[in-house]
């Protein structure tokens, strides 16, 4: 969460202002869904996804929370099931 909200002054990409508790919770939402991503990696990658879409999508900067799609998407190759 801090890489999306401590000003990064090499960046010229202008970002909306963010909301804080709401970027608390958007940010938090990817790590805790993680938790379980070896039970249910279906669900995990299509809430990460979302969280990441949501905060992209309101014009925040991301910081490090695309790092929790690779998490994500590897736990769908590693444990999903094909039937």
């Amino acid at each position: 969460m801090t890489g999306s909200v401590a000003p990064d002054p090499s960046v010229t990409t202008g970002y909306a202002d963010p909301v804080l508790p709401l970027l608390v919770v958007l940010a938090a939402v990817p790590g805790l869904a993680l938790i379980i991503r070896r039970q249910h990696p279906v669900a995990t990658l299509a809430v990460v996804v979302a969280a990441v879409f949501a905060v992209t999508a309101l014009g925040w900067r991301t910081g490090n929370l695309p790092g929790t799609v690779l998490i994500a998407t590897y736990a769908l190759g590693a444990w999903a099931t094909l039937a």
